[in-house]
């Protein structure tokens, strides 16, 4: 996880407002009501698109992420039983917080009724990518690998993997605690998994598997 670059709080910061004058830009055009532009099955793809090329385009934090991709953490088997550790903990902690049956969850992810019942197979590609891998992508590129390490340089690991998942889960603007402990305990997850697989990936599969388990959980498909 050595960056090749230095990246200064002040950039973080850059990157950080930048985001979100990006998130922000894009809400408002699909809140203008111009369905031909922006809509539920396009925004996030649209979003964490934007999000994604201005990590790659900055020059700051392309060469503060570049190395920290490694694929070839995707070939080791025991990251995948880390990852699949993590996944558990996540599901089980959160259906417990939030008082849920094991039974209702698979009722719930069978469900025939969806808000979004009539959409194209095409719709739904593109709102599932969009919600999960961009999504990881984005938030893992600059809540892990840019934040977390940027943090690593001045705090021990506890305080650094807690501040960076408390501003994960800030950022998220939950409404409710448990809504916050829940996006706080996948930032904690989330970090370990970069911390012991040294790559970036690993932390970008589970937060896409959890997002996917939240869309059909949410009956959105």
């Amino acid at each position: 996880m050595t960056s090749k670059k230095k990246i200064t709080w002040l950039q973080v910061f850059f990157i950080l407002i930048t985001s979100s004058i990006i998130v922000i830009t894009t809400t408002l055009v699909r809140n203008l009501g111009n369905e031909n532009i922006i809509t539920w099955f396009n925004f996030e793809i649209s979003l964490y698109s934007i999000i994604v090329t201005f990590l790659f385009l900055y020059s700051a934090s392309y060469h503060y992420l570049k190395g920290e991709w490694n694929l070839f953490a995707l070939l080791k088997w025991k990251n995948y039983i880390l990852f699949f550790t993590a996944i558990i903990l996540q599901f089980i902690i959160s259906a417990w917080l939030l008082n849920i049956p094991l039974l209702s969850t698979w009722k719930l992810l069978t469900s025939p009724t969806a808000y979004y019942f009539e959409a194209t197979w095409a719709q739904k590609t593109l709102f599932i990518i969009g919600m999960t891998l961009l999504t990881a992508i984005a938030e893992e590129a600059i809540f892990r690998g840019i934040i977390f390490n940027k943090l690593l340089e001045k705090f021990n690991l506890f305080i650094s993997m807690c501040l960076s998942a408390a501003l994960f889960s800030i950022l998220h603007l939950p409404i409710t605690f448990t809504d916050a402990f829940i996006a706080f305990l996948l930032g904690i997850l989330a970090t370990s998994l970069y911390r012991f697989t040294r790559s970036l990936s690993i932390p970008i599969i589970f937060h896409s598997i959890w997002n996917l388990f939240i869309i059909f959980y949410s009956n959105y498909l």
